[in-house]
Protein backbone atom coordinates (compact mmCIF):
# COMPACT_ATOMS: atom_id res chain seq x y z
CA UNK A 1 0.00 0.00 0.00
CA UNK A 2 2.76 2.47 0.91
CA UNK A 3 4.77 1.73 -2.26
CA UNK A 4 1.69 2.28 -4.43
CA UNK A 5 0.92 5.51 -2.63
CA UNK A 6 4.51 6.76 -3.00
CA UNK A 7 4.57 5.82 -6.71
CA UNK A 8 1.27 7.58 -7.34
CA UNK A 9 2.48 10.63 -5.40
CA UNK A 10 5.69 10.76 -7.47
CA UNK A 11 3.70 10.57 -10.71
CA UNK A 12 1.35 13.35 -9.58
CA UNK A 13 4.24 15.59 -8.46
CA UNK A 14 6.05 15.02 -11.78
CA UNK A 15 2.94 15.81 -13.81
CA UNK A 16 2.26 18.94 -11.75
CA UNK A 17 5.88 19.97 -12.20
CA UNK A 18 5.56 19.62 -15.98
CA UNK A 19 2.29 21.54 -16.02
CA UNK A 20 3.37 24.31 -13.65
CA UNK A 21 7.06 24.69 -14.46
CA UNK A 22 7.14 23.20 -17.95
CA UNK A 23 10.26 21.11 -17.50
CA UNK A 24 11.64 18.47 -15.22
CA UNK A 25 15.07 17.30 -14.27
CA UNK A 26 16.51 14.53 -16.42
CA UNK A 27 17.81 12.91 -13.28
CA UNK A 28 16.76 12.63 -9.68
CA UNK A 29 18.04 15.62 -7.71
CA UNK A 30 19.73 13.23 -5.29
CA UNK A 31 21.92 11.93 -8.10
CA UNK A 32 23.28 15.30 -9.18
CA UNK A 33 27.04 15.21 -9.11
CA UNK A 34 27.52 18.96 -9.29
CA UNK A 35 27.78 19.32 -5.54
CA UNK A 36 30.27 22.15 -5.70
CA UNK A 37 30.37 25.29 -7.75
CA UNK A 38 31.62 26.79 -9.91
CA UNK A 39 31.34 23.92 -12.37
CA UNK A 40 34.47 23.93 -14.57
CA UNK A 41 33.79 24.37 -18.30
CA UNK A 42 36.39 23.61 -20.95
CA UNK A 43 36.21 24.08 -24.69
CA UNK A 44 37.71 21.74 -27.23
CA UNK A 45 40.59 23.05 -29.31
CA UNK A 46 38.22 22.44 -32.25
CA UNK A 47 36.21 25.55 -31.33
CA UNK A 48 36.86 28.79 -33.18
CA UNK A 49 37.54 32.05 -31.34
CA UNK A 50 33.92 33.16 -32.06
CA UNK A 51 32.59 29.92 -30.58
CA UNK A 52 34.76 30.27 -27.45
CA UNK A 53 33.63 33.88 -27.11
CA UNK A 54 29.96 32.81 -27.33
CA UNK A 55 30.58 30.10 -24.74
CA UNK A 56 32.07 32.67 -22.37
CA UNK A 57 29.07 34.96 -22.93
CA UNK A 58 26.67 32.08 -22.18
CA UNK A 59 28.58 31.33 -18.96
CA UNK A 60 28.50 35.02 -17.98
CA UNK A 61 24.73 35.09 -18.54
CA UNK A 62 24.30 32.13 -16.18
CA UNK A 63 26.65 33.67 -13.63
CA UNK A 64 24.74 36.97 -13.63
CA UNK A 65 21.59 35.30 -12.23
CA UNK A 66 20.60 35.31 -8.57
CA UNK A 67 22.54 32.04 -8.16
CA UNK A 68 25.94 33.66 -8.54
CA UNK A 69 28.78 31.78 -10.18
CA UNK A 70 27.41 28.55 -11.64
CA UNK A 71 30.08 27.91 -14.27
CA UNK A 72 33.73 28.91 -14.70
CA UNK A 73 35.49 28.86 -18.05
CA UNK A 74 38.87 27.15 -17.64
CA UNK A 75 40.32 27.18 -21.17
CA UNK A 76 40.74 24.92 -24.16
CA UNK A 77 41.67 21.25 -23.98
CA UNK A 78 42.23 18.42 -26.44
CA UNK A 79 39.67 15.71 -27.18
CA UNK A 80 41.84 13.20 -25.27
CA UNK A 81 41.71 15.46 -22.19
CA UNK A 82 37.92 15.79 -22.55
CA UNK A 83 37.62 12.02 -22.23
CA UNK A 84 40.00 11.70 -19.30
CA UNK A 85 38.91 14.61 -17.08
CA UNK A 86 36.12 13.96 -14.53
CA UNK A 87 33.59 16.47 -13.17
CA UNK A 88 33.66 18.94 -16.04
CA UNK A 89 31.45 20.34 -18.74
CA UNK A 90 33.28 20.01 -22.05
CA UNK A 91 32.14 21.82 -25.20
CA UNK A 92 33.13 20.45 -28.59
CA UNK A 93 31.69 20.21 -32.07
CA UNK A 94 30.93 17.42 -34.48
CA UNK A 95 28.78 16.56 -37.47
CA UNK A 96 25.54 14.85 -36.42
CA UNK A 97 24.18 11.93 -38.44
CA UNK A 98 20.89 12.02 -40.33
CA UNK A 99 18.83 10.98 -37.30
CA UNK A 100 19.94 14.02 -35.32
CA UNK A 101 20.70 16.37 -38.23
CA UNK A 102 17.97 18.81 -37.10
CA UNK A 103 19.54 19.21 -33.62
CA UNK A 104 21.68 22.31 -33.11
CA UNK A 105 23.61 20.79 -30.21
CA UNK A 106 23.38 17.90 -27.77
CA UNK A 107 24.43 17.37 -24.17
CA UNK A 108 25.65 13.91 -23.24
CA UNK A 109 25.99 12.49 -19.72
CA UNK A 110 27.80 9.44 -18.36
CA UNK A 111 25.64 6.34 -18.64
CA UNK A 112 25.57 5.75 -14.87
CA UNK A 113 22.63 8.16 -14.40
CA UNK A 114 24.63 10.66 -12.37
CA UNK A 115 25.34 14.15 -13.64
CA UNK A 116 29.04 14.27 -12.84
CA UNK A 117 30.25 15.23 -16.29
CA UNK A 118 28.62 16.60 -19.43
CA UNK A 119 29.80 16.95 -22.99
CA UNK A 120 28.08 19.53 -25.16
CA UNK A 121 28.50 18.90 -28.88
CA UNK A 122 27.69 21.68 -31.35
CA UNK A 123 26.34 20.34 -34.66
CA UNK A 124 28.69 21.40 -37.47
CA UNK A 125 25.91 20.80 -40.01
CA UNK A 126 24.43 24.17 -38.95
CA UNK A 127 25.67 27.73 -39.20
CA UNK A 128 26.00 29.79 -36.02
CA UNK A 129 26.53 33.50 -35.41
CA UNK A 130 27.54 35.78 -32.56
CA UNK A 131 24.30 37.76 -32.52
CA UNK A 132 26.03 40.93 -33.69
CA UNK A 133 26.02 40.15 -37.38
CA UNK A 134 23.23 39.25 -39.76
CA UNK A 135 25.21 36.38 -41.26
CA UNK A 136 22.33 33.96 -40.86
CA UNK A 137 22.29 30.82 -38.81
CA UNK A 138 21.58 30.42 -35.12
CA UNK A 139 22.64 32.60 -32.20
CA UNK A 140 25.29 30.43 -30.55
CA UNK A 141 25.08 32.12 -27.12
CA UNK A 142 21.40 31.14 -26.91
CA UNK A 143 22.16 27.56 -27.99
CA UNK A 144 24.96 27.24 -25.42
CA UNK A 145 22.85 28.75 -22.62
CA UNK A 146 20.26 26.09 -23.40
CA UNK A 147 22.87 23.30 -23.40
CA UNK A 148 24.35 24.49 -20.09
CA UNK A 149 20.82 24.14 -18.72
CA UNK A 150 20.91 20.48 -19.84
CA UNK A 151 24.36 20.10 -18.25
CA UNK A 152 22.71 20.89 -14.91
CA UNK A 153 20.45 17.87 -15.42
CA UNK A 154 17.29 19.48 -16.80
CA UNK A 155 15.20 18.37 -19.77
CA UNK A 156 13.59 20.69 -22.35
CA UNK A 157 10.20 22.21 -21.79
CA UNK A 158 7.52 23.37 -24.17
CA UNK A 159 5.28 25.48 -21.95
CA UNK A 160 7.02 28.87 -22.30
CA UNK A 161 8.10 29.38 -25.90
CA UNK A 162 9.91 32.64 -25.07
CA UNK A 163 12.38 30.91 -22.75
CA UNK A 164 15.70 29.60 -24.03
CA UNK A 165 14.81 26.45 -22.06
CA UNK A 166 12.16 25.73 -24.70
CA UNK A 167 12.61 22.60 -26.80
CA UNK A 168 12.22 24.74 -29.92
CA UNK A 169 15.01 27.19 -30.76
CA UNK A 170 13.92 30.82 -30.45
CA UNK A 171 17.20 32.71 -30.02
CA UNK A 172 16.31 33.85 -26.50
CA UNK A 173 18.96 34.68 -23.90
CA UNK A 174 16.54 35.75 -21.18
CA UNK A 175 15.87 33.90 -17.94
CA UNK A 176 12.17 33.85 -17.07
CA UNK A 177 11.15 34.07 -13.41
CA UNK A 178 9.61 30.57 -13.64
CA UNK A 179 12.87 29.21 -15.07
CA UNK A 180 14.86 30.59 -12.13
CA UNK A 181 12.32 29.22 -9.65
CA UNK A 182 12.64 25.73 -11.12
CA UNK A 183 16.45 25.85 -11.03
CA UNK A 184 16.19 26.99 -7.42
CA UNK A 185 14.33 23.77 -6.54
CA UNK A 186 17.36 21.64 -7.42
CA UNK A 187 20.24 23.98 -6.74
Amino acid sequence: MNKKFLSLTLIIVTLCSIFIFGFTPKVNAASLGWNSRPIPVYSSVKLSSMEVSQLKEAINAWNSTKFGTFFEYKGQITEAQVVSMPNIVAVSKMAFGTTLSHSLARTIFPKNGYVTKATININTNHTFNDGATSSGGYYLKSVLMHELFHALGFADHSIFSNSFFSETYNGSTTFLRTDLEKIDTLY
